[in-house]
Formats: structure tokens, sequence, C-alpha cells
């Protein structure tokens, strides 16, 4: 998320204030009896992030990078931004392509009692050299080293040290040496005004940058442009309040009397009650009369109106339009900036839209252009102008709504178009979820009418609601009445598909043009299908299912009168299915199909024929063995395979229904995406019941041969980095042993190990034997030798988001000491007595 800035105006005197900053978690300070608990001896060390390891030495901490050699003593907000979050890399990635704003996801860290900044992903931003280094603020970062200040500047742009430095604009900045305040210009890189002053102030807030400051000398204040010129002399008091940017300064007093002060003419104003500057003016009050001075100074609105009021529809004043609304006696009109009249000054109420006046004389209320065009009337009611803004600020739109007694109508300005008072509530939608980027919606009794900003009528009062969607673009809406959806066409203005059905459609297809509508209830669903491109309904009756066979194949079924038919998304056409059941069977060749009499069977949709073979069918995700001699039970088909069963035991067919593995097996799971799968046999002597497994290709070939395992492990997981788990299994002793092999058989580890673990997103695995570990790639290699007491990675370090740890250099035990173990096979120069993570 981006994070937002306020630059505050703020006084720079001659006295500066430090940030705080908090002792780290873990202080590098020794053990004084009675004030903490006392440290843990001896060396604990941790994996390495993003290049360092973090290391706790007797007490102390530091970090080593993949060297060994000491980097940095500690971080200081590791609790807010952490050396190697996936998460915290992504945010500040982004933040790098911010123009203009300096990265906030960043790490501070302290060496040798100097602070630096790193990258979440360990790059040195800035080395360990600064006494202090304030990050809080998006358009600089603040340095202090040895008493004097400097600031780092998005681009990397980095500043001279001063006693002090602050920020005015981006180039400007105010720089303190010794007791006095000067300026500093970064573009041309020098002092453009010498430190002569004991204070500035600034309108860093203002919407328009300033060209000048406000400057203190000998006590006094007054304004001095960035040449150095003085603008207004050093004769004021001053406060932070009322601050501009303009020729107009409104923060000055002299002898506790506030005053105004154009800079251009250095006229001085007491100010008033009733005085206000707006649109550049200063609007002044003389003789009980108003008027007002530009600018420069210049008195360009005489002194004669009882009032002069600022009105702008938009939130700022400023903008948009340069009238102001001026009353004589018991009447209002309208005058430019320039003091000429625009409205004759005879109506009893009038406002300002941009260049439109709404007029208001007796019972009369007119819009009127800035010809003073009568555009439309209403008697007895009001016009108000619709604020097109979605957060306030901007020019309004010129769209007026007509009130009358409890009504709204519509008058659209640019077109002309009027619609009659009519609506209980008018409103503008910002979000349509289209091109259309704003709507004018007039709702009546929860009916909604929805116009373009032309006036243009898009959807008919008709309807409760409507939606874009992104597969109708935007020449299509879906459209809601009494609960229910349709779509509307926008162009022709009439409704593609009516609307009768629940809840939402669904687009299907690769080309998203077949919309899928369902009616009724949800215990007893309709279903038909439809084109989006014209709304033609492709089905003759309901159905109460469709299952998705492949990105353009579906079985549409209705069980209730036991009609199924299979649908083409490319052809857009139904093929009928002449059966009773028909089911998705896992397959994208052949359905689950029975007749009228019961007889079940396999069908090849693509060809139209049925297999010759009767059978019962699961539709479990596991499969299930069968007790009964006929006919066999198939199971969901995986990968072109699917699982038969028959007198408890299993085999299987392909989707052709030829029997490829013969049902000898007491377990058998689907085949994996390798191409093999899992069977079993179970054992049982007179000691012991256990399994024999194996692993089997598409062709019945054992690829690995069967093997003792113990009774249960057929439900473990046999399938790790691609390759398959080998076991070995002694029923003896009941110990388990492991190894890797490939899809083909070809074996990479012999099963004799005790543990095999998948590390690193797949890419390695950790191995035990007895009691040492070793680590090998995916294809067994020996990556690290099987020669350590213990390795200090845990297999959920390198998944998620938070701070993963690096592969090398790697902690390795050998004996009671933790080592860095580095790619090449040497050892860091540094020792633990624990691991921690």
């Amino acid at each position: 998320m981006k994070k937002c800035v306020f630059i505050l105006s703020v006084i720079f005197a001659n006295k500066s204030f430090g940030q705080t900053i908090p002792p780290p978690m873990v202080e590098n300070i020794l053990y004084k009896p009675g004030g903490q608990d006392a440290p843990i001896k001896g060396t604990e060390i941790s994996p390495f992030r993003q290049g360092f390891a973090h290391i706790y030495q007797d007490g102390k901490e530091f970090y080593i990078d993949v060297n060994g050699q000491k980097a940095f003593d500690y971080m200081l907000n590791n609790d807010e931004v952490k050396l190697g979050d996936k998460y915290d890399i992504l945010d500040y990635q982004k933040e790098l392509k911010e123009t203009g704003e300096m990265p906030q996801t960043v790490i501070l860290f302290v060496k040798d009692g100097k602070k630096g900044v790193l990258s979440p992903d360990g790059k040195e931003i800035l080395p360990a050299k600064y006494d202090q280094i304030e990050l809080k603020n998006l358009i600089y970062w603040k340095l202090s080293s040895d008493g004097k200040e400097s600031m780092l500047l998005p681009g990397w742009v980095k500043l001279p040290f001063f006693d002090e430095i602050n920020y005015l604009d981006g180039r400007y900045f105010d720089i303190k040496q010794g007791s006095k305040w000067g300026i500093y210009d970064s573009k041309k890189k020098e002092i453009v005004i010498r430190p002569t002053y004991e204070a500035f102030d600034y309108c860093g807030g203002c919407t328009r940058t300033s060209d000048y400051v406000y400057a203190k000398k000998d006590g006094k204040w007054g304004i001095v442009d960035f040449d150095g010129q003085v603008l207004v002399p050093f004769e004021y008091d001053h406060q932070h309040t009322q601050m501009r940017s303009d020729n107009w300064v409104q923060a000055f007093s002299k002898k506790n009397t506030p005053l105004i002060i154009n800079i251009k003419s250095r006229q001085e104003f007491a100010v008033q009650e009733h005085s206000t500057i707006a649109k550049g003016l200063l609007v002044y009050m003389e003789n009980g009369k108003f008027g007002a001075y530009d600018q420069q100074g210049k008195l360009v609105i005489p002194f004669i109106y009882d009032r002069i009021d600022i009105e702008g529809a938009g939130a700022y004043q400023n903008f948009p339009g340069n009238y102001l609304i001026a009353t004589k006696g018991e009447f209002q009109g309208v005058i430019d900036i320039n003091g000429a009249v625009v409205v004759p000054i005879q109506y009893d109420q009038v406002k300002v839209s941009n260049d439109y006046f709404v007029l208001k004389k007796g019972t009369k209320t007119i819009l009127a252009d800035a010809k003073l065009k009568e555009l439309t009337s209403v008697e007895d009611g009001q016009i108000t102008y619709i604020d097109g803004s979605s957060e306030g600020g901007i020019e309004p739109l010129p769209i007026f709504r007509i009130v009358k007694k409890a009504f709204f109508g519509l008058y659209f300005a640019k077109t002309g178009k009027y619609y009659e008072p009519q609506f209980y509530d008018i409103d503008v939608d910002h979000k349509a979820g289209s091109k259309i980027y704003d709507l004018i919606i007039g709702e009546r009794q929860g009916i909604k009418t929805v116009f373009d900003l032309e006036g243009n009528v898009l959807i008919p009062g008709k309807y409760n609601n409507y939606t874009f969607l992104s597969p109708l673009g935007n020449k299509h809406v879906q459209i809601q009445k009494d609960g229910k959806i349709g779509i509307y066409n926008l162009e022709t203005q009439q409704e593609l598909i009516p609307t009768l059905y629940r809840d939402y459609f669904d687009f299907i297809g690769t080309d998203q043009q077949t919309l899928i509508c369902r009616s009724g209830e949800y215990e007893s669903a309709r279903i038909e299908l439809r084109m989006v491109k014209n709304g033609k309904l492709l089905t003759e009756h309901y159905y109460s299912e469709i299952a998705t066979i492949d990105s353009t194949t579906f079985l549409l079924s209705d069980w209730k009168s036991n009609k199924y038919g299979l649908y083409n998304a490319v052809k857009k056409t139904i093929t009928d299915l002449p059966y009773s059941f028909a089911a998705y069977i896992g397959s994208n060749q052949v359905l689950a199909v029975s007749n009228k009499d019961g007889k079940a069977k396999l069908y090849n949709f693509h060809t139209s024929k049925e297999l010759p073979m009767q059978y019962h069918f699961s539709f479990r995700d596991e499969p299930v063995p069968y007790a009964t001699n006929e006919p066999a039970i198939v199971n969901l088909f995986k990968n072109g395979m699917a699982v038969v069963g028959q007198n408890n035991k299993l085999g299987y067919i392909d989707e052709s229904g030829k029997l490829i593995v013969p049902m000898t097996y007491d377990k058998a799971t689907s085949f994996d995406s390798l191409g093999v799968a899992l069977v079993a046999r179970d054992i049982e002597d007179s000691f012991n019941s256990y399994s024999k497994i194996g692993f089997i290709n598409k062709k019945g070939k054992f690829v690995i041969p069967l093997n003792d395992s113990y009774q249960d492990s057929f439900y473990d997981n046999f399938f790790v980095v691609g390759k398959i788990l080998l076991t070995k299994y002694n029923p003896e002793n009941r110990e388990l042993k492991y190894g890797l092999a490939d899809n083909a058989g070809k074996v990479f580890l012999e099963p004799i190990y005790d543990q095999i673990s998948p590390v690193k997103d797949n890419q390695y695995l950790l191995v035990k034997k007895g009691r040492k570990y070793g680590i090998t790639d995916a294809n067994g290699k020996w990556v690290v030798p099987l020669s350590f007491d213990d390795i200090g990675l845990r297999v959920y370090d390198f998944y998620g988001y938070t701070s993963p740890v690096q592969f090398f250099p790697m902690p390795v035990k050998q004996g009671d000491k933790w080592k860095f173990l580095t790619e090449k096979g040497t050892m860091l120069p540094i020792e633990g007595d624990r691991l921690s993570y």
C-alpha cells in the first residue's frame, strides 16, 4: 500500500530537536549484577537470510556476512521490516518505482555505534557512518553525523552537511551555519541566500509553490525571495497561521494589529471581520461597502457593494470559475474578478456553477449560461448542480437537478436534454465498472434510470439494479428486476436476455460467449444455456446440473426427467445422449452411462460408441474395492486410467475399457502426473501383518517392484521432488528405510536411509541415516555429504513469505559445535554452541 505524507509548514528557529531512537531489543552491553538477567554464555548462531546471519555471543549480538566477517551489530526496526521477508521485498521494489518518493520499507542497522540502511533484500543503501538517520518522511531522509545534518532525496541525491537543514520545496532547503540561517539551492548546488537570518518560515502545505520565504532579522519578520531580494521589509511580528504563497501575506502583525500585506505594492490592510482572500483577490470593506484588490494590490472592484461572496462549485473556492456574487440592497448579481458585471444585480438569489448561473426571482428559478441565455426554469422549485467529484475539488458536471415538491428532474446543459421531476433521488455512479466512468442515476421506489453524462438514457426505468461485467464489455450490462437477473443491450436499448434468472451468470467456453442461466430454487435448480452475442436460447428444456469435462465440452444433466446432453462450446451445439443416466467420471474421453435396463457402461462421446463391458461406478475420490463377482466397479479416471475392482481385488483399465492391470491387488491409487501408480498386496502370517508395495506404469509394468512395507504405509505420500520415494520394510524389527527413484525405475538413492524430506521449494532433499545428515539435489546427487550430526534447515524454512533462509552458508553440526558450511565445502571462521532461528 502506498504511504501518504503531509508536508507541514513549520517555523525553523535556531534551536534543533533530535529524534530519540529506542534501544535495540538486545543491547550490546555487558552483564551487571542486579540490573538485568544474566546473558547466556557461549555463542548462538542462526541461518543466513539475505546474506547475513545473526550471532549472539556472551550477551552481545552482531551479524556476519557470507564470508564470516562482522557486517554490523544489530537492526533497529526489524520488528517492522524483516530482512528477507518476501512481502517487504515486494513493497520495497514497488516503492522504488514511486518517483519523487523515498522508500519506507527499509531497515536501520548499527555498526560500532554508527547507523546505516539496508534494503529488505540485504543490499546496503547507506553505509554505517551516521549518528542518526530519520526515515519516516516520504520525500527525504535526514542524516546526522558529527553534529552536522544532511538529506538524502529521491533518486539517491545527497545534500551537503550543514549545522541544520530543513526541507522547503524539494529544490530549496533552509540551512543553518553557526547561529544563522540561509537557503541552499539543490539544483544550483550552492547557497543562494547566505546564512544571515535568525529564522525562516515557509508555506509547505500551500497548493501553489512559493518563490519566497518568510525571514526573521533583528527580531522582526519580512519576506525574501530565493535570489535574496527583500520583498517585504523586516518590520513585522509573525505567527505560523494563515500562511500563503502568493502576493498576499496574512501572517504578519504590527503593534499587535493583524495585517494583510500585498508584496507587490507593500500596502498594509488591517484584518477585518469580513475581509477574505479568495481567487487571488482581497475582498475588503471601506465605509460599510465592499470592494476588492487584485494580486498587484490594485483596486479592481470599487467599494460600492453591500456584500461580496465567493461561490464556486466544488471543494475549493479558488476553483472553478472566476466569479463573485455581489449584493446591493436586497438583490444579488454576479461580477468577475476584474469587477465587470456579468449578471445584473436584480435577483433574489444567485448561485454559480462554472459558467452557469442559477438565478431566482420571486417564485421562478432559472438556469442561464454565460451569455445569460435561459436554459430551463422551474416555478416554486430549486435548481442545484450535481457534483461530479468522487472526492471533491474537481470541476462539477454541467448537469443540474430540477427540484419541485418532493421530486427531482434532470437538465443536461451540454446537450440541452431535460427530464421532468419524477425521481426520489439523483446520484452519480463513479464505479460503474466500465469505461463509462460516471453515470447519472435517477431512482424512484427502488427503480433506477441510468443516464450517461450527455443525458442519453442507457438503461430505462424498469430495473432495480445493474452491474457491468467484464465478459460483457461496455455494450451490455447485467440488469436485475424483482430479484431476477438478465442482460440489457445498451446500443439497441433492448433486453438481450430477459430477467428470468437467479443470482449470477457463468461465462463458459474459451471465448466466454456461452452463458449458464440458472432459475428455480437451489433444491430444484433449472439450467439453460444462451449465447452472449444475441441472447439465443441453446437449450430446448431445463437441465438441473452442468459439469465441465474440458474447456469446450460440458455435460448437461436433468436427473428428474432422465435427459442428458453434451454441449460443445466451440460449435455452440448440444448433442442429446440416449441414456437414462450419464455422469462425468474424470475422463475427457468417456462418460459413465446406463440404459433403462440398468446396465451401466462406458460411453466414448468422441466416437459416440458404447464400450462393451458392463460396470458399476464409484464417484468417490479414493478408489474402493468391490466384493461381488459381476460386474466390476470403475472408480474415477485420473490421468487417463481408472482403478477397477472385483472380488475385493483391484486393477486398472484405460479409457478404451481395456484391462491394463489385472485385478490382483489389495490396494491401488490413481495414476499420478508422473505416470505411475502405487499398488499393494497385504501379507499376513503367523507373526506379522504388513504390505508389499510397488509402482507400476500405464502399461502395467512394475517400475519399482513390490517390496515389504508396514501395513498403513500405503496411505503415506510416496512422491517427493518429482520422484518416487522408495521404501524397504523389515517386518521383523519394523524398520522402514527410504530411497529415491524416477518414474522409469532408475534408482538415485538406495532405500537405506531413515529420513528423506524435501527442502527449498523441492529443489533439495534433507537425508538422514542413523545419526548423520546430508543433502542431495532432486536427482539424488550429494550436495552436502552425509557426515554431519545435524543440519540447521527445517523443511518449512523455505516456504511462505516470512523471512525464508538461504541455502549456503549452511548451519551444520559437528560434535557439539555448530558451524557454517559454504557451497565450496569450506567452513566460515566462526563456531556456535547453539542454533537459533
